[in-house]
């Protein structure tokens, strides 16, 4: 069964642990121990931290799978505002 989020931004503590959650429901989304973490750096480049989701936009995680939901995906009411999926946290969670 599939569950769609909306990430936030990453938060990393003590230059160590990094956390990415959903805006909405709060759902762990991403979570690493930076020093477990390998990430390739070419000669020239920056160090860089693994990948994020990108802050706002929808994701689908499937399984294991996890993508942005795409535009054409998503349908919007006479206002023109998005209609989330069937599947957001935002359908089944409150505040």
């Amino acid at each position: 069964m599939s569950e769609t989020h909306i990430p936030g931004a990453a938060v990393t503590l003590n230059g160590r642990y990094m956390r990415q959650r959903c805006e909405w429901c709060g759902k762990t989304l991403l979570d690493y121990d930076l020093s477990l973490v390998a990430v390739e750096v070419r000669p020239g480049e920056e160090p860089r931290g693994p990948g994020q989701y990108p802050v706002g936009e929808l994701l689908r995680i499937d399984g294991n799978a996890s993508y942005p939901v795409s535009p054409d995906e998503l349908t919007r009411d006479a206002d023109n505002n998005v209609i989330m999926p069937d599947d957001a946290c935002t359908r089944w969670t409150r505040r």
